[in-house]
């Protein structure tokens, strides 16, 4: 077992120092990106389309712009969030 962990390990630093991907998660998107993304919806693409670009599922996408609209709400609104 620990040979095997041994070479899990030697693979993944060739891969780092190689440059390559390692997995794990997806990189962060920022609010910028995640407005265009949904503008580009507003003017008729396929969410499916933009989320696919994007690498992220379209779930993901209607999640993160709900998110970004409900924060933007909360900026504007000061007073009427209940904490």
């Amino acid at each position: 077992m620990l040979a095997l962990a041994h070479g899990l390990q030697a693979r993944k630093v060739k891969r780092r120092d190689a440059g390559m991907d390692l997995g794990g998660r997806r990189p962060i998107f920022s609010d910028s990106q995640i407005a265009n993304a949904r503008r580009l919806i507003e003017q008729g693409q396929p969410a499916s389309h933009v989320a696919r670009d994007l690498g992220m599922s379209r779930a993901t996408l209607y999640r993160r712009i709900a998110n970004l609209k409900a924060r933007h709400w909360i900026a504007t609104h000061p007073g009427s969030a209940h904490t």
